[in-house]
């Protein structure tokens, strides 16, 4: 598998990619055998986890190559916990 990471010079709108009319600043994509389609689409939930992360998005912006990108991905799995959402309860606070 391979991906890649796309960082616009400036904002964009993207017609036929988004289902709202959204602009920008980064694409990535994420190629690979179609036998390994789990493999990819955790890739793909991955690298949206760490776009939704406001801190993540800063760094992202202020990365200046490929190393960059890694350390921050590698950085955020590593400080991420995922919970299923069966088990996921509001009430209780996990301390790192």
């Amino acid at each position: 598998p391979k991906l890649v990471f796309l960082r616009l010079e400036a904002a964009t709108e993207l017609p036929g990619l988004l289902e709202v009319k959204l602009r920008s600043r980064f694409i990535v994509l994420i190629i690979g055998p179609a036998d390994r389609h789990l493999h990819l689409y955790e890739m793909g939930r991955a690298m949206s986890a760490c776009m939704a992360d406001d801190v993540c998005r800063e760094l992202f912006y202020a990365a200046k190559n490929k190393d960059d990108i890694n350390h921050i991905i590698d950085v955020f799995n590593r400080g991420t916990m995922v919970i299923p959402p069966g088990e996921w309860n509001p009430k209780i606070r996990i301390e790192p």
